[in-house]
C-alpha cells in the first residue's frame, strides 16, 4: 500500500508482525468478510453533510482542471479496500484522502500546505552521539514520523525494531534524505547512525522465539529523523489541538533488551516504558467559502444547524483542511465550489428518472430506444445523462415477469447521479456493495421485496463507464394515466432495483 492515512488507520506493519500484509484483488476483501455478509443493511435515508458535499464538489472542479482524473481517484480508494485497516473509514473520508495524495502526486499541493491547515508542526531530529540511548519511534502514535495524515513515507526502517530502545553504536555519514528522495524531493542531508538492539528482547516481543544469548545483538542502520533521545519529552512533535480521527492509536512504547553500553563498556538493562500523548481538545469549523456573497443553499443553512448540535464528524476536520488549501494555493475558487456544490445539489431535482421511466411506459418507441441507448433516449427528453467528471453509458435494464434486476457497485459507488441525484448512503456502503452480489434476494427481502424463485435476479455490477438504470414493471390499473401521473409511480428505489413501481392503489391514498 503506497499511500496511507496515518491518522484514520492503525497501519499494520510493526514489531508484531515481520511479513507484510496479504493483499487481495480489489473488492475481494469485503467478499470474504462473514461480518460484513451477516450484517444488515440500514437503509435509512441519511442526509448528505454539507462538507460531504463540498468534497464531492472539489473532485468535479479538480477533474475540470486537470489536476487528477476519475480512474486516478478509483486507483487511489479501491487500493484503500484492499486493506482490512481501511474498513472504519468512511466513504468521504477516503475521498479526501484520496485527491490530497493526487494533488501531492501532481505537485498542486504539498504535504506542507496540508498540514499547514491543521496547525501540524514537527521539531527538528535531535542530536545525537555516540553511546547515547534511543527510541526508535514507533511507527504509530504521537511519537511517530508518520505524522502525515496524508501519506505513508518511505520506510528505510525495519518494521520489527519500531519502537525499541537501543545505543548508537556509530556514526555511519551523512547521506540524502531517503524519504525526501523517495518522491522526487530535495532536501538537506540526514545523519545515519548504527544502533544496537538486544536480540533476545527484540523477538520476545515480537511473540517469537529467539534461541540465542541475551548478549546477541543486531545492529541496524537507522536514520536520524527516526530516533528519539529515550529521557527528552521534548522530542515529540508539536501539534495544535485537533479532533482525533478513528482508530488513530495514541499509544508507543520502547521494549526491554540488554546491550553493552558504547560509552563504558558495561552491559546495561533498557527497560520498556510507555507513552501516552492525547492531543484533546476539538477543531473549529467554520464554513466562510471567502467569496464575500451572501448566497447560502440549502446544505449550508441545514449544516449551520447542525453545527450547533455537537462535534463535527472526524473527518470534517481534515477536509476542511484540505479544501483551505486548496483555495489558498489558487486550485480551488470559492465561487467555483459554492456553484459545483449547487449543480451537484440540484442533480436528479427535475424527476429525470421518473420522466424516463414514464415516457417507456406510455410509449413503447421510446422504450426500444432507452434499452437500446440511454444516453440517446435521455437527450430526446433534453436530459444529460452522461457522468460529470468522466463519459459514461446510461444502461437501462427491464425488470419483466422473468427477471428482476438490482444494480450495486462493489468497488466504489458508480451510479447514475445525473438521474438520481447523489447516491444514497447505504448505496456506498460496504454491506450493501457485498451482500447485494453474495445475497441479493435477502437483501431485497430485508427491503420489503420478496422475489418468487421462478424469477431470475440479474445483479448488475456497475464497475467502470456504465451506469444501470432498472425500468420497473408497469403498475396494473394504469391505463389511460397521463405521463405525469405515471411518473409519480415511479420512485429512485425502484429504479435501482430495490423494489418494484408504487402500487396506484397506493399513490392515491
Amino acid at each position: 500500500q503506497f499511500f496511507v492515512v496515518k491518522h484514520c488507520i492503525r497501519w499494520s506493519l510493526g514489531v508484531t508482525q515481520v511479513m507484510p500484509p496479504k493483499f487481495l484483488p480489489a473488492g475481494a476483501l469485503g467478499m470474504n468478510d462473514p461480518a460484513l455478509y451477516l450484517a444488515k443493511v440500514d437503509f435509512a435515508d441519511k442526509r448528505i453533510e454539507f462538507w460531504e458535499q463540498q468534497v464531492h464538489a472539489c473532485l468535479g472542479l479538480l477533474s475540470q482542471s486537470k489536476v487528477l482524473c476519475t480512474d486516478q481517484m478509483r486507483r487511489t480508494v479501491e487500493g484503500m479496500e484492499l486493506d482490512e485497516n481501511y474498513s472504519h473509514i468512511d466513504y468521504y473520508s477516503r475521498w479526501t484522502i484520496a485527491m490530497a495524495n493526487l494533488c501531492i502526486e501532481a505537485g498542486a499541493l504539498t504535504e506542507a500546505d496540508l498540514d499547514r491547515e491543521l496547525g501540524i508542526t514537527v521539531e527538528p531530529s535531535a542530536t545525537f552521539e555516540v553511546g547515547d540511548r534511543v527510541l526508535v519511534r514507533p511507527l504509530e502514535g504521537s511519537l511517530s514520523l508518520n505524522q502525515s495524515i496524508w501519506r505513508r513515507p518511505h520506510l528505510r526502517t525495519p518494521g520489527y525494531i519500531f519502537g525499541q530502545e537501543g545505543i548508537i553504536e556509530r556514526f555511519v555519514g551523512a547521506f540524502p534524505n531517503p524519504s525526501l528522495r523517495a518522491y522526487g524531493k530535495e532536501g538537506s542531508d540526514e545523519k545515519l547512525f548504527r544502533v544496537r538492539f538486544g536480540q533476545m528482547n527484540v523477538w520476545n516481543a515480537a511473540g517469537l522465539t529467539y534461541s540465542g544469548s541475551d548478549t546477541d545483538t543486531v545492529d541496524v542502520e537507522i536514520y536520524a529523523n527516526w530516533l528519539l533521545p529515550t529521557t527528552t519529552a521534548a522530542a515529540t512533535p508539536t501539534r495544535a489541538k485537533r479532533a482525533r480521527s478513528p482508530g488513530e492509536n495514541e499509544s508507543g512504547g520502547g521494549l526491554g533488551c540488554i546491550i553493552e553500553d558504547a560509552k563504558t563498556g558495561e552491559s546495561t538493562s533498557v527497560h520498556p516504558h510507555g507513552h501516552a500523548h492525547g492531543d484533546g481538545g476539538g477543531h473549529a469549523h467554520t464554513h466562510d467559502h471567502g467569496d464575500g456573497q451572501p448566497h447560502e443553499t440549502r446544505a449550508e443553512v441545514e449544516q449551520t444547524a447542525l453545527d450547533r448540535e455537537g462535534v463535527p464528524h472526524d473527518g470534517q476536520a481534515y477536509a476542511e483542511a484540505f479544501i483551505r488549501a486548496l483555495i489558498v494555493r489558487k486550485i480551488v475558487a470559492p465561487e467555483a465550489l459554492r456553484k459545483m456544490i449547487e449543480a451537484i445539489d440540484s442533480m436528479g431535482s427535475k424527476q429525470e428518472g421518473p420522466r424516463l421511466v414514464a415516457r417507456a411506459w406510455a410509449d413503447e418507441n421510446f422504450k426500444k430506444l432507452l434499452l437500446s441507448d440511454g444516453n440517446a433516449a435521455a437527450k430526446e427528453l433534453g436530459i444529460d445523462a452522461s457522468n460529470v467528471n468522466a463519459p459514461t453509458m446510461l444502461t437501462v435494464v427491464e425488470n419483466t415477469s422473468e427477471v428482476h434486476n438490482l444494480v450495486v457497485c462493489t468497488l466504489c459507488s458508480c451510479y447514475p447521479a445525473k438521474i438520481l441525484g447523489l447516491s444514497p448512503q447505504w448505496y456506498k456502503s460496504r454491506v450493501y456493495r457485498t451482500r447485494s452480489v453474495r445475497d441479493p434476494r435477502g437483501v431485497l427481502l430485508e427491503f420489503g421485496t420478496h422475489i418468487p424463485d421462478n424469477v431470475s435476479v440479474r445483479v448488475h455490477d456497475s464497475t467502470a463507464d456504465c451506469r444501470y438504470l432498472v425500468l420497473p414493471a408497469r403498475p396494473a390499473g394504469t391505463s389511460g394515466w397521463t405521463e405525469e401521473q405515471l411518473g409519480g409511480l415511479v420512485s429512485r428505489d425502484s429504479m435501482i432495483g430495490l423494489c418494484p413501481a408504487t402500487d396506484p392503489a397506493d399513490a392515491k391514498e
